[in-house]
């Protein structure tokens, strides 16, 4: 698989849920981030190049959690190294101001860098 990240990818210090914003259920688990993409892990494959409408709750520090709502396509899926378990790549698709400064303060409060 080529690598076309451009920007630093962030490993968060615990899984955040993240849910389908239609149906309410649960995808998967985020592992790490950009303000450009996200990486989740899943127990089902997730289809690719589709969007998604999704929601994650963000625990900052101090304040109450942030629910952040962002539409993603997802564009790649393969088994993660965990083999019971499937990672999924997603692009965030025109993602607002708001949700741009939630996820830098996530990045800021609860990702480490690899």
């Amino acid at each position: 698989m080529t690598e076309n990240r451009r920007m630093k990818r962030w490993h968060v210090i615990y899984y955040l849920r993240i849910f389908d914003q239609h149906t309410g259920s649960l995808l998967g688990h985020l592992v790490d981030i950009t303000t450009e993409g996200i990486r989740m892990v899943s127990e089902d494959a997730i289809p690719t190049k589709k969007a998604f409408h999704l929601r994650m709750e963000v625990p900052l520090e101090g304040k109450k959690a942030e629910e952040v709502l962002f539409k993603a396509r997802s564009l790649w899926s393969s088994k993660d190294t965990n083999p019971d378990f499937y990672a999924t790549g997603f692009r965030l698709e025109n993602p607002d101001d708001a949700t741009i400064h939630v996820i830098q303060g996530l990045i800021d409060e609860l990702c480490f860098d690899d």
